[in-house]
Parts: C-alpha cells; structure tokens; sequence
C-alpha cells in the first residue's frame, strides 16, 4: 500500500472528521452504528449520501475530497463504503460483519467491543483502535499505514493476506495472533506490549508457509529494537534465525545438498551454538571451557607432560596445561618433549581455538555491553 497515495492535506483531513459531526453527519452516523449492532449492510445506507461531482466519477480513484465542497456543516462521501474518520466510543459490535469492504482511514474505535467481528478487506490507514476487544476479530485482505492498536486485546484474532505498515500496538495484547500470508513492518510496540513467544501461523481452518516465520519475527525483533528493549529483541532474533535456519536453509539444503548450502546452514547454526548469534557472551565463555576440558581429557588419556602420583593429580594438571595453553599464557612450567610431536601440535592447534574463541567473546562482550 502507498502511503503517498493515502495522504491527504490538512484540510480533507479535518472535513472527513468533522463531517460525522454536523447535524447530518450525526444523524448518518446513528443510523451506521444501529445496522452495525444488527450486523446490517451499512453501503445501503451510505448509497443516499454519495457525492454526485464531476471529480467523483470513479471516486476508487480519486482519494482527495473537492476542496468546494468541503464546507462547513456539509455531510458527503465519496463512495457508499466511505466511513474514513467516524468515532465510535464504548459501541458493543461484537460479531458484526458490517465493517467488511470498508473504507475506514482515520477512523477512531475508542473502548469498543470488537471482539469476533469480521473485517474482510477494509482499509485502516490512520485507524485508531483505543482500549479495544479485538479478541477473535478477523482482518482478511486488509491492511493500513499508521494503523495504531493501543492498549487493546488481540488474542486469538485472524490476520490473513494483511499488510500494516508502521502500525502501533503499544501495551497490545497479540498473543494467540494467527498470521497467514501477513507482512508487518516498521510496527512500534512498549514494555506492555505482548507477542507469543512462537508466533502462531497454523489454526482451524488453513495455515501459512513454515517459510515466512522468519520475516514474521524479524519484524516483530525490529519493533523491539526501536523500543530499545533489548533483551526482548534478542529473544526474537534467536526465534528469527532458529525459523530461518530450519525452514529456509535446511529445506533449501535438502533440496539441493551442495556445499555451499551445507557452509550456509552449518555457518549459521555454530553461530548460534557458540554465541546465540552474538546475544549471549556466557554462552561463548562456557563453551570456550568445554574445550578446554576437552583437550585436558585428552592430555590426561596421552599422557600429560610431568606425570604425577595419581590419576586425580594428573587430570588436575591436564586441566591448568589445557586452561593456559587455551588461553596463550604458555607459562613454559609444562610442556611436551621434542619427541612427541604430534602432542605438541595438539597444543597448537588449541592456542588457536582459544585465540580465535577469546576474540570472539570480545566482540560479543562489547556487543552487550555497548547496546
């Protein structure tokens, strides 16, 4: 959806608000919310008050009002599905399935019940849904820009084929969301609001490709980010890679196993093993000292370079041995002979895992620290 084309000067945006309000506009306005309850179409009632102008001909493509009939006191629409800019506040519709195929850019749902309703492809740009039931609710071919859903409970609602582009759900309860064939992006959220841990794209009547997961929680990762609340980003940017990795690379990998494919897959999951995909230097550092350990089991089976009195005694040296040479201390205290060689390879081939693993804690550390 085009924002440019949704822009409307300030004039028509302040006509399509006030309009509701004339004494016409009230009148009209009563009558949509009665057919609403009543789960009514409401086009039938706007049909008597489309606008018959020259500009109005084909109205789907004329977004901006005639600015000489903007007057005051004036009541029109530009199509029999025209509600940009009503209010409703504290309106029961749960249920309803007037709002399908409706146009409602600006419009304002303050503390409504919404819940069940069905808003097959309707637009919301501008929409402001305020302390809304929007529990079980379908969006279906919908879609908006600036689309704010504050403070308001979404669970279990259906977002199928919907595009929202920068909406904000603010303190928005989301969890329970099914989202099919859904795009999300540049979406604002607080410390309240709520999103499933496991995003939800399978329910009773269809499910959505496994492989648009990662977009899915990429957008919600971003929103975080904005928020700057950081460890809940992080939280998503592991769901994002973890989907990315199992139902894009590996299928991709499955279908043609070629070694670019498996560097690819095997690259990004010993990123998330070592690092968390940089999100968790503990993670790194304890990894770092299982091969430590790993090799001081190894010394400890080959014999370590001063053997002591006992197998308990040996491991113990086995494990400092391994800790400074993982660590490129290299004290010199203990150290293998001339004669055996492939031992002190061994050694050097754990001073490099261990410069390269100190390294990267470093960056991930700092990565931490910085954010």
């Amino acid at each position: 959806m085009d924002k440019q084309d949704l822009k409307f000067d300030l004039l028509t945006q302040r006509y399509i608000v006030k309009r509701w309000s004339t004494p016409l506009g009230r009148e009209v306005r009563e009558k949509i919310i009665a057919a609403i309850e009543a789960s009514k179409d409401v086009r039938e009632i706007l049909e008597g008050y489309v606008l018959e102008h020259p500009a109005n001909i084909d109205p789907h493509n004329y977004p901006y009002y005639p600015p000489d009939e903007m007057e005051q006191n004036e009541f029109f629409v530009l199509t029999n599905h025209d509600m940009r800019g009503i209010h409703f506040e504290n309106k029961d519709f749960s249920g309803s399935v007037s709002l399908t195929k409706q146009n409602l850019s600006y419009a304002v749902f303050d503390e409504c019940n919404l819940s069940n309703i069905d808003f097959k492809k309707s637009d919301f740009s501008f929409t402001v849904f305020k302390e809304c039931n929007l529990i079980n609710a379908v969006f279906s071919d919908s879609g908006g820009v600036d689309t704010s859903f504050v403070n308001s409970q979404l669970n279990d609602a259906v977002m199928v084929g919907v595009r929202l582009v920068a909406p904000d759900f603010s303190g928005t309860d989301l969890r329970g969301v099914h989202f099919e064939d859904t795009v999300l992006s540049k979406i604002s959220v607080n410390y309240l609001t709520k999103f499933d841990k496991e995003i939800h794209v399978k329910w009773s009547k269809s499910g959505t490709s496994m492989q648009q997961l990662p977009d899915l929680y990429r957008a919600v990762r971003v929103g975080y980010e904005y928020a700057n609340l950081k460890k809940t980003a992080d939280f998503y940017l592991l769901q994002e890679r973890g989907a990315y990795r199992r139902h894009v690379l590996w299928p991709l990998l499955m279908q043609h196993k070629t070694p670019g494919r498996f560097v690819a897959w095997f690259k990004d999951l010993v990123g998330f093993t070592i690092s968390g995909y940089g999100t968790s230097p503990i993670r790194t550092f304890w990894y770092g000292f299982l091969i430590s350990l790993v090799y001081a089991i190894i010394y400890t089976l080959a014999g370590v370079p001063k053997e002591l009195h006992s197998r308990a005694a040996d491991f113990l040296s086995a494990i400092y041995f391994s800790l400074t040479t993982f660590s490129t201390l290299g004290y010199g205290d203990l150290v293998y002979s001339s004669h055996r060689m492939f031992m002190r390879l061994l050694c050097t081939s754990e001073a490099w895992v261990g410069a390269i693993f100190i390294a990267f804690f470093v960056v991930v550390f700092s990565r931490k620290i910085l954010r």
